[in-house]
């Protein structure tokens, strides 16, 4: 019995000729359905004042595995025709998995399923097998098979991932209050040995003779570049000279 995963929608595709041998078909279908395997779903569940081709569509879309009731009277009929054309696409998108199975004898070789696995395996339609039962009982074990790997195709594409918004957010960076406190308190090394060297040979110059506040200036400007030369000049206008 299936305990790891839900049951897989099973939309069954037929002619309304071959009604009799859908019957067959979930009959065969049923221990699959008593683990848990699977849930079917046909036309023949479409009730009164129910849309019927949206009905039809709306199960098609959910389906994991479609199985189409291959005979000559589904193959002149042109909704099942369409039903086979969607049920390929999503086959080949690999959003579902088409399983055809051949009831009868017809020219179904150029069909654009016929590129796929058709049961039974021996390409020999159900109702030409002299017991019919064995063809089901081979069908059913296949289609046992593709619910198996669908599954776990399932399983993968749809297991949970962590987004970006569910991701807990990353950790603060330590903040060192004391390695702060030491960059606030002490500023550039380079630049206050500059400022030093400068005062120092401007008190130099002075000693010689006074210079006048445009010598001081075109000095720092010279020497520093112009923000730090402004700074300097700045202090040296706001402090008295001697005349």
């Amino acid at each position: 019995m299936n305990t790891t995963s839900a049951p897989l929608d099973v939309f069954i595709s037929y002619a309304a000729a071959d009604e009799t041998h859908k019957d067959v078909l979930r009959k065969h279908l049923a221990l699959l359905k008593r683990e848990g395997m699977v849930r079917t779903w046909h036309a023949g569940r479409i009730g009164p004042g129910d849309e019927r081709s949206a009905k039809l569509a709306a199960h098609l879309e959910a389906a994991h595995i479609i199985i189409l009731l291959i005979s000559a009277d589904y193959l002149a009929t042109d909704t099942l025709w369409s039903e086979m054309e969607r049920a390929l696409t999503r086959h080949h998108t690999k959003q579902a998995r088409m399983v055809p199975i051949l009831l009868d004898a017809c020219d179904w070789e150029s069909a654009p399923f016929a590129q796929l696995m058709t049961l039974p395996h021996n390409h020999k339609p159900v109702k030409l097998w002299k017991h019919q039962s064995e063809a089901w009982r081979s069908i059913v074990q296949d289609i046992r098979i593709s619910i198996t790997k669908q599954q776990t195709l399932y399983a993968t594409t749809t297991a949970p991932t962590q987004s970006p918004s569910n991701q807990p957010p990353p950790a603060p960076k330590a903040h060192n209050s004391k390695a702060q406190h030491n960059k606030e308190d002490n500023p550039n090394p380079t630049s206050l040995s500059i400022t030093t060297t400068m005062q120092r040979f401007v008190e130099k110059l002075n000693a010689k003779g006074p210079l006048s506040r445009g010598q001081i200036a075109l000095i720092i400007f010279i020497a520093l570049g112009t923000q730090l030369a402004f700074t300097l000049l700045m202090k040296h206008l706001l402090l008295p000279t001697s005349r």
